[in-house]
Order: structure tokens, then C-alpha cells, then sequence
């Protein structure tokens, strides 16, 4: 090294250290560069503003020597690091980044959450889920109005208000988990912020609003988004407390609530009672994890097995062959159909029209059919929608419901 490299690295040092206290506007720094200040503060934690700096002589007496030199220049970096350091956090929190939020969420065991849709009031869902240490689901409550729904070793079981229960096998995927658990929620968004696809604005506690804000809005430009969610974040646990979607169809329009998911707590204690369902007696049970149900798809199209279905199970209950067709109605109780009948007996099947598909998360038809009855010696024309529907945990095979559900 030079002579002339030796004055411009003292200048450099000299600026740097000067007397003992780093030059560094920290506030023009987080101005002109907001997204490093935010990753810089993430890091969370104090760190010590102390840093013990010679005097400008002693310094240029250090400086005299070469093989000190560059020994120096790293004292000079980190005695900057450690005042701008001091200035950022100087005893108060730094400043909350969305990395702090999928942290928090990591130690969930346990999620209570309440789903609200249409209006700001309508409760829709409620959502009792426990967790394993790895973040998966091991048991759910679900309470939809009259329908009541408990998962556990993948296992579920649905009770339709008084009128009827399923018990089928699915997965713990087989829930819109993204929609309820907070966890999946934000981490999409991490992902969707990374690809570009979400701006996020992220707003402190204010004497106004305690929680910290999270405004996200699709695409590069709030102004003109169509889609917005809404989170707000405790500023100690740094995890979710409520999450609020809105949408809108032209820029100038107002947001419109469109659906809310409120965690009523985290890592509660819960009565185990809770994720068992109790059913009366008398309730019709289809149980289709003890036993087969319904018929094989084979070589058949949706539409032509939801066709066929239906014609064997109206033959089977002309040749009065009640366990089949209790079978096809995905494991009913012999007479099941009969009941629902009110007593007809059907004697000939009309006509089976064209199945029309059902928007669900799996195959659903509705199929209409007419045939003829017989009750009190009289006989009658029948009119009516059978439903065909995939069966969960047996893979190609279809059963029949009376209802709208299951």
C-alpha cells in the first residue's frame, strides 16, 4: 500500500470514527431506504451502543502502523453497525416484519376460530383444530349451522342436524385449511409478496388501532387492485387475530366485505369431548368406513354411472331387495329408502334423465327420474332428484343420497 492509498484509507476511517461517534443519519437511511430497514430491524434483540473509541491523536498513533490498519477499518465498520444499531432500536421494539408473524405461528398447537361471510355479523363456521408439533392437523371440529363435523385418524364423521350421519375416510387435506388457519394464510402471502404477485403495507400501533395492520392487495398497484385482505397482528405475540377479505369491481368503487376469519384464541385448553359426535338412537348412520357402498365406476363416464346407480336402485326396491339397496345408498339401513317413500311402493321405473352436475370439491350429480307407485291400493306417478356422488375413501365408486346432502 502507498502513501497516497494510506491518506484516503485514513480519510475513510477518520469519517467514519471522528472523535469517538459514528456520522450516520439514520432517519435519511430509513426514508430512502425502507425495505432495508425493515429486514435490518427483523433481526429484533438489543444490541450494545458502547463502543469505546480513542481519541483523534491516539487514533492517527494507531494509525502509523501498517499491520493495524485494516484491524482498524473492521473496528470502524462495526463501531458504524453498532451506533446505527443503537439509533434503530434504542431500547424500543423494531419495527414488525411479516417473517416475525410465520415465526410466532411455528409453535401453534391449537387454533379457535370463528368464520364470518356475507355480513360483518353472520357467523357462518366455527372451527375447533389441533396440531402436531410438526404443524398437521391430528383432529378438527367444524360446526356449519345444523351441520356438525368431528376429524380425527382420518376418520370423519358429519351429522346432518336430526335427520342423518356419514362416516367416511378423507384426508386432513380434505378441508380448505388455507381459508381458516391463519399459519397458511400469511405464509401465502410471503410467497405471493417473494413471486411479486401481492403488494403489502404494513401500518405500526396506533393510539387509534393497537394491533399492528397488514393491508394486502393483488398486483403491484393498491390503487388499482380488485382484492385486498386485511390482518391484524398482536404486537407482542406477533401472530394473526383476525384476517378480513374485500373485493371490488372498478378502481374508484368501495371495498365490500366479502369474508372474515376472527381466532377467538390460541393454544387453548379443550375438552376432548369436544372432537367426539354424539348421535341419537334413532338417527340413520351411513357408515362407509366399516363396509363397501354403492357400485364401481369401471369403464363408465361420471354421467353413466350416476344414470345406472339410479336404475339399480330403483329395481331393487321393485324386487324389494332392501339390503342392496341400502347398500347403493352408501350404507343406509335396510327400508331406508322406503321410509322416505312414506309408504309408496314403487311398481315401475318411467324414465332416468340426464345427470346435472353439482359444483363441490368432488363429483356430485343430480338425477331426475319418474316412476310409478302404488300406496293404498291407489296408484301414483313419482317425480324426483336422486343425488349421485363419489364416495370418499373408495376410490371409483359412487352411492346414491335422497337429500341435498350428504
Amino acid at each position: 500500500m502507498n502513501d497516497d492509498q494510506d491518506v484516503r484509507l485514513d480519510e475513510v476511517i477518520t469519517r467514519a470514527i471522528n472523535s469517538g461517534t459514528p456520522q450516520f443519519d439514520a432517519q435519511t437511511w430509513r426514508q430512502r431506504y425502507p425495505d432495508a430497514y425493515r429486514t435490518l430491524t427483523s433481526f429484533g434483540g438489543r444490541v450494545s451502543t458502547t463502543v469505546p473509541v480513542r481519541r483523534a491523536n491516539v487514533w492517527r498513533t494507531i494509525m502509523k502502523r501498517r499491520a493495524t490498519k485494516f484491524a482498524a477499518a473492521a473496528a470502524a465498520v462495526a463501531a458504524v453497525a453498532a451506533g446505527l444499531a443503537g439509533v434503530f432500536h434504542n431500547g424500543a421494539p423494531p419495527a414488525y416484519a411479516l417473517e416475525q408473524t410465520v415465526e410466532a405461528m411455528q409453535g401453534k398447537r391449537s387454533i379457535h376460530v370463528k368464520v364470518y361471510g356475507g355480513s360483518r355479523t353472520h357467523l357462518k363456521e366455527e372451527f375447533w383444530i389441533e396440531f402436531d408439533e410438526h404443524g398437521k392437523v391430528v383432529r378438527y371440529r367444524q360446526v356449519e349451522g345444523p351441520i356438525v363435523t368431528v376429524w380425527e385418524d382420518g376418520v370423519r364423521r358429519r351429522r346432518y342436524g336430526n335427520r342423518i350421519a356419514l362416516m367416511s375416510r378423507v384426508g386432513n387435506t380434505e378441508g380448505t385449511w388455507d381459508e381458516v388457519d391463519p399459519e397458511l394464510a400469511v405464509q401465502q402471502l410471503q410467497d405471493r409478496q417473494a413471486a411479486g404477485k401481492v403488494t403489502i403495507e404494513i401500518q405500526e400501533p396506533s393510539a387509534d388501532q393497537p394491533l399492528i395492520t397488514l393491508i394486502a392487495s393483488r398486483g403491484s398497484d393498491p390503487t388499482t387492485a380488485k382484492w385486498r385482505e386485511v390482518l391484524l397482528v398482536d404486537p407482542v405475540t406477533k401472530l394473526v387475530n383476525r384476517r378480513t377479505r374485500y373485493h371490488r369491481r372498478d378502481d374508484d368503487e368501495d371495498w365490500k366485505f366479502r369474508r372474515a376469519v376472527e381466532v377467538v384464541g390460541y393454544n387453548q385448553p379443550t375438552d376432548p369431548n369436544l372432537f367426539r359426535l354424539n348421535l341419537p338412537e334413532d338417527m340413520v348412520v351411513l357408515d362407509q368406513v366399516a363396509q363397501e357402498v354403492g357400485i364401481a365406476q369401471g369403464d363408465l363416464s361420471d354421467e353413466e354411472v350416476a344414470v345406472k346407480i339410479v336404475r339399480e336402485a330403483l329395481a331393487a326396491e321393485i324386487a324389494a331387495d332392501h339390503a342392496k339397496v341400502g347398500k347403493l345408498f352408501g350404507g343406509a339401513p335396510p327400508g331406508f329408502f322406503g321410509k322416505c317413500l312414506r309408504g309408496a311402493r314403487p311398481t315401475r321405473v318411467i324414465s332416468v334423465g340426464q345427470p346435472v352436475p353439482v359444483r363441490y370439491r368432488k363429483p356430485w350429480f343430480r338425477v331426475p327420474c319418474k316412476f310409478e307407485v302404488e300406496q293404498g291400493g291407489e296408484k301414483k306417478i313419482l317425480e324426483m332428484k336422486l343425488h349421485v356422488l363419489a364416495v370418499d375413501g373408495q376410490p371409483g365408486r359412487w352411492y346414491l343420497s335422497i337429500h341435498s346432502a350428504p
